[in-house]
Parts: C-alpha cells; sequence; structure tokens
C-alpha cells in the first residue's frame, strides 16, 4: 500500500474548512474505538458500556456489527449515544 492510499484510509478531508485540513476517517475511528472497547473490556468482563459519538460514527460501528460481537465476545450490553454536536474524531466511552 503506498503513501497515498494508506493517507486516504486513515484520513478524510475536514468538512467544516471545506478539505484545507485532514481528520481521521471514519473508519479509523471505528477501529480506535473498537480496540478501546475490547480493552476496556477485557479488564472489566460484564460491565455495561455507553459510546457517545458522532450520528456517523455510531451508524458505522452498527452496521460493521461491532457492537453486537463485542456484545457477545465479552458478555456485556453497549448503549450508545448520537452526538452531533461532537466532532468525528471525538468520542466518549464509559463504564454505567
Amino acid at each position: 500500500m503506498c503513501i497515498r492510499d494508506r493517507e486516504k484510509t486513515f484520513f478524510d478531508d475536514c468538512p467544516r474548512c471545506k478539505g484545507s485540513g485532514r481528520i481521521k476517517s471514519i473508519a479509523m475511528v471505528t477501529y480506535e474505538i473498537t480496540e478501546k472497547l475490547k480493552t476496556m473490556l477485557a479488564r472489566n468482563r460484564g460491565a455495561n458500556i455507553v459510546v457517545k459519538a458522532h450520528p456517523e460514527i455510531i451508524d458505522n460501528l452498527i452496521n460493521d456489527r461491532v457492537f453486537e460481537e463485542i456484545e457477545k465476545d465479552y458478555n456485556t450490553e453497549i448503549s450508545y449515544l448520537k452526538d452531533e454536536e461532537l466532532d468525528m474524531e471525538r468520542y466518549i466511552i464509559e463504564k454505567r
């Protein structure tokens, strides 16, 4: 994979500045959240978790079945909140 392809995978044009800046891609943020959930739940199996993120991020997590698979693998319940006020790269993960 060349550098340009990698950059397209990991970063998107910033919607606020119309592409003069770069932000993490939806796929990259989804990956980060997935890894943080797994790490958190490895230490706290069965904990109930709330994920708060931009709607596009939450939709991607749902479509990729991330919540469903983690709930099954870690015997937990994950709730989510879609928050349009959060930037695409920002998210909050909390134990309930």
